[in-house]
């Protein structure tokens, strides 16, 4: 991708992008993907019950401008059904009056009965099994070295990137990582983007 269908596909035409800098590497997104982004991360944090985080899932799954790259994943509850049995499962276990029915028949719905059954009960994003993966880490934010990459125009990417070399039970090597912050903001000014240096939005949004 060249540098000008970037700026239309990735960049919607503002030319400014966020940067960070950590673990010896430079991460960025363009401004608009982290505007978008975080707006979802923090409707994901503010959810209180499994019906709000549903709700926040329909909404990106309707939003035609939803961000591209992050949050990574958004859960869609009624593809879940297991889970939410074992939420109904722990409740019952806290109060065996809590619903009317039999566990062995509540086993035995379907996924949206499941649903309505447990959208009052709690959620929160940091503890939700769902939104996490075989190592704990939470999938909303991906790998910053390669929702770095995926957008980087060809022509900056192969001038200033250095191939990926490595590798790890979780870890899945982007084609370029960026290194040199000084170099990485130059060339994107010399193709008229600005850069937002250290962008607090961008450190929440990644979870550095």
């Amino acid at each position: 991708m060249s540098v000008s269908e970037a700026k239309d596909k990735w960049l919607n035409n503002d030319l400014i992008i966020c940067v960070i800098q950590a673990h010896d590497e430079v991460w960025a997104l363009p401004k608009v993907e982290v505007e978008r982004g975080i707006y979802y991360v923090r409707k994901l944090e503010a959810a209180k019950t499994i019906e709000d985080a549903q709700k926040v899932y329909l909404e990106y799954s309707e939003d035609e401008n939803r961000p591209k790259l992050l949050p990574q994943y958004i859960v869609n509850f009624l593809c879940e059904p297991d889970y939410l049995l074992e939420l109904i499962e722990s409740a019952i276990d806290e109060d065996q009056n809590h619903f009317n029915l039999e566990f062995d028949a509540i086993s035995k719905l379907d996924n949206e009965r499941l649903f309505e059954m447990s959208k009052k009960l709690s959620f929160d994003l940091s503890n939700c099994p769902v939104y996490r993966d075989e190592s704990d880490t939470l999938l909303i934010y991906g790998q910053p070295s390669l929702w770095t990459d995926e957008w980087i125009p060809a022509e900056i990417a192969e001038k200033l990137g250095t191939p990926d070399t490595g590798y790890g039970i979780d870890y899945e090597p982007a084609e370029f990582l960026y290194l040199n912050l000084e170099n990485f903001i130059q060339e994107f000014n010399n193709h008229g983007i600005d850069v937002l240096l250290q962008d607090k939005d961008l450190h929440e949004l990644s979870d550095h």
